[in-house]
């Protein structure tokens, strides 16, 4: 019973195959050899699943469904694994199973060269998002002076297609190498919204709540990323309020197929959704923002080049 309701919390939050980590590792890492071989272990599944409208379910998988949760696709993973979506509403996530059905896998699978192959399965087989999701978001909207005659010349009916959406952890060190590669970004007038989520460390909820709740979250979160000083802790403590706040950037995270930190999304140059998780190289910023690339003057930054 305690598997079930284990399962069925994650689910509801969208954790489930969240990675603990903010390594640089991306589904695109994936050899073109590899993605036919998924392509084709796809394709043998789609066939067997026209066959029939059930699944045949391992023990190990029907023991931890519950009424609400079901199975909405089946598919072939590597080593022999069988891959499952399972589905609340409009929350999905994947699980694994082994050969003989006796063993069920949650979490993040890495392959032998530690490319993340459920960053992959996530893209192939989860359905895409709304970019408009991320509206809901609570984020902190880093503006610059530029970015706000934009806003006011484009109206009230101005377009959000042009954001560029990040995930971060506080203690994410990545992240803040991200924040310094895109500050110049910023500054050329891109506007950029941070999603604060909370699972690297046991404080990282604490400084998520104090940027929340920051009466200036733009200057807390330039003291964060910059590491300059301390967030206080929010004297009424973490309210329900942010905890509903973080639960929801932490489900937007998962419905994107993001894993780990930083995570971004974005629009690309034909409105084409597009997102990347993990520090990319540098010259990715420049898609991200629809801007020229612009030149990265801090050395910390030199070995993402």
């Amino acid at each position: 019973m305690f598997y079930k309701t284990t399962l069925f919390w994650l689910l509801t939050l969208g954790l489930v195959s969240m990675t603990p980590a903010y390594a640089n590792i991306s589904a695109d890492t994936l050899t073109e050899e590899q993605d036919k071989q998924a392509l084709s272990v796809d394709q043998s599944a789609e066939a067997e699943q026209n066959q029939s409208s059930t699944y045949r379910l391992p023990d190990a998988l029907k023991r931890i469904l519950v009424p609400g949760i079901s199975v909405s696709q089946q598919f072939s993973a590597q080593s022999g694994l069988t891959g499952w979506v399972l589905s609340r509403e409009d929350n999905h996530t994947l699980v694994y199973t082994t050969a003989d059905g006796k063993t069920l896998i949650t979490g993040t699978l890495l392959d032998h060269k530690g490319n993340n192959l459920s960053e992959f399965y996530t893209k192939r087989y989860l359905p895409e998002a709304d970019f408009a999701l991320l509206a809901q978001a609570y984020s902190i909207a880093q503006k610059s002076e530029l970015q706000e005659r934009k806003a006011k010349s484009q109206g009230a009916g101005g377009s959000d297609n042009s954001v560029l959406y990040v995930f971060f952890d506080p203690n994410c060190p990545y992240c803040q190498f991200a924040w310094q590669a895109l500050e110049v970004y910023q500054q050329q007038g891109a506007e950029i919204r941070w999603i604060p989520v909370a699972y690297l460390q046991p404080d990282s909820r604490i400084k998520a709540t104090a940027l929340l709740q920051s009466e200036q979250p733009e200057h807390s979160l330039r003291a964060v990323m910059m590491q300059q000083e301390i967030l206080p802790i929010p004297e009424e403590g973490i309210g329900i309020e942010s905890e509903q706040a973080l639960s929801f950037n932490m489900q937007l995270m998962k419905r994107f197929a993001l894993q780990g930190t930083p995570a971004f999304v974005w629009l690309d140059s034909e409105q084409q959704l597009q997102s990347y998780s993990g520090m990319p190289k540098l010259a990715t910023f420049a898609e991200m923002t629809g801007q020229k690339e612009q030149p990265q003057k801090a050395p910390e930054l030199a070995r993402f080049r």
